[in-house]
């Protein structure tokens, strides 16, 4: 379900701007504004994979769906991966998307 809170929450957690979200999504910030009080219906699925491709995130992510393993072999790799150092999770990490480059802190 779109939670528009969920947008703002990611702007904060990532240092960005309103103004910086809506000019990549092509929208004005005052849709923006709009959307989180709920005076717009919310955007369009392109609008909102454009959203989650600005956080480099998931659609899932971005509406806060948890994609967790169910098996025991994933929940132990899952685990493996959490216990590890933050330089061998971005190897792993980049090893699997190398595309998407590493967040700076």
């Amino acid at each position: 379900m779109w939670d528009i809170e969920r947008v703002y929450s990611l702007l904060e957690q990532n240092n960005k701007e309103a103004r910086e979200l809506a000019f990549h999504i092509g929208v004005t910030p005052s849709t923006l504004s709009e959307w989180r009080a709920g005076r717009l219906k919310a955007p369009s699925i392109d609008k909102v994979e454009k959203i989650a491709d600005f956080f480099n995130i998931s659609l899932d992510e971005l509406i806060g769906r948890d994609i967790l393993p169910t098996d025991e072999k994933g929940k132990q790799l899952l685990e493996n991966f959490k216990a590890a150092s933050p330089s061998v999770q971005e190897a792993v990490l980049k090893a699997l998307r190398p595309d998407i480059e590493p967040k700076e802190d």
